[in-house]
């Protein structure tokens, strides 16, 4: 088999077999809950979170609702953004379809990667 030829096709089904296809593996979606969570245990967020229970310990619970309003807007915020990023992202995906050139058979094709 030379570099110049390229492999065969039957070649590259076997190799397709015994490895599987090249490809990145789908990431799981989190899910609204997930990302709500992850907003609310940021590094901010949790610092808020000691600020509030410090409050309520103080018995100024004024401060402490303030903050709580403050931790869930920008927790609420957060988790928009990212799924606008998210959309974004997967329009991105679909729009872009990949072509490889290989050698099959000493013949150049296109193939879709």
């Amino acid at each position: 088999m030379s570099k110049l030829k390229g492999l065969t096709q039957a070649e590259a089904e076997k190799r397709l077999l015994e490895n599987g296809r090249n490809c990145l593996k789908e990431e799981k979606q989190k899910t609204l809950l997930q990302m709500f969570l992850a907003q609310i245990l940021n590094f901010t967020n949790a610092i808020l979170g000691a600020a509030i229970i410090i409050s309520v310990i103080l018995h100024d619970y004024g401060e402490a609702v303030i903050m709580l309003a403050i931790v869930i807007a920008n927790a609420v915020i957060g988790v928009v953004q990212e799924g606008k990023a998210q959309k974004a992202l997967d329009a991105l995906k679909k729009m872009s379809v990949l072509k490889a050139t290989v050698i099959r058979d000493g013949e150049t094709k296109e193939i879709s990667s």
